[in-house]
This record gives structure tokens, sequence and C-alpha cells, in this order.
């Protein structure tokens, strides 16, 4: 379904070298013509989501805006929904400092290839219809009250 897209080849941002490693690590960033960052994807198949949460860090340091936002995004199988939720409630880059909570959000394969299968004919997809799949992480006390039932 992703083999469509084309691969980036540059970046238009400015980073140390390590957090460059990390960024270019990241499955799919979604770039203007002039190559900034308008999104970035991590496909939990490919990658943890601990990993994913590092990559994105890395990213936010050079492009914060993605972060206020939302457009950092990663995919997963609804079948690892506990997961998912369990990284994005009690990692260590949730709270204090990085409060990653507030900066990302998730959406799962599913959703995904339905709206690939539904906008595919279209020449373009509006950042608002790509919202539109994704889910904010659970507030993380919220979580925790609800596993410990």
């Amino acid at each position: 379904m992703l083999a469509v897209l084309k691969p980036l080849t540059y970046l238009n941002l400015r980073a140390e070298a390590a957090q460059q490693k990390r960024i270019w690590q990241i499955d799919i960033i979604w770039a203007t013509t002039d190559a900034t960052p308008v999104w970035a994807f991590e496909v939990e198949e490919h990658t943890s989501i601990l990993s994913a949460l590092e990559r994105f860090v890395a990213l936010l340091s050079a492009t914060p805006e993605l972060g206020k936002t939302r457009q950092l995004t990663i995919i997963a199988p609804k079948a690892r929904r506990r997961k998912v939720y369990q990284e994005l409630t009690s990692s260590s880059y949730i709270g204090h400092p990085q409060y990653l909570e507030n900066k990302i959000n998730y959406m799962f394969y599913d959703d995904l290839e339905a709206a690939f299968n539904k906008y595919k004919n279209r020449r373009t997809i509006h950042l608002e219809e790509l919202h539109r799949l994704c889910h904010l992480p659970p507030p993380a006390d919220e979580y925790r009250m609800k596993s410990l039932f």
C-alpha cells in the first residue's frame, strides 16, 4: 500500500548528527516539495513503540511545530492496542519533561488501509482527512485505572 511513496533523499531541517540519524530511521516522513517535514509516521510492525517515541523526540527537536499539530503518528495493528496504550501512558517520554502524550497520536492499520482504498484515486488527501483517522493517547491516569480492573 505504501510502496507508491517517493523516497526522500534530503530533509530541510537542522539537527545534530545523532538526531539526524534517528530522524532518518523514521518509517515515513511526509514532506513538502522543499523537503520540510509535514507529518511523520512510525509503523509498529517495523519499529517498537518506544523506538518510535525516541525518533519522534529527535524530529521534534528540529521541527517542534509537528508536535503542536499532533502530526507524529504511530500506526499499529488493533491486536496491539493494549501495548500501544501502555507505552503511550507510561513510557519515560510521557509526562515531564517530554509530554509526548500531547504531541502524538496513533491509528490502526485497518483504518489506514480503508482510507487508502477510499482516497487512492484522488490526487490529494487533506490533513483533516488524516487527522480523522487518528486517535489521541488515553490520559495516563484513566488507562491505569482501567487496567487495574
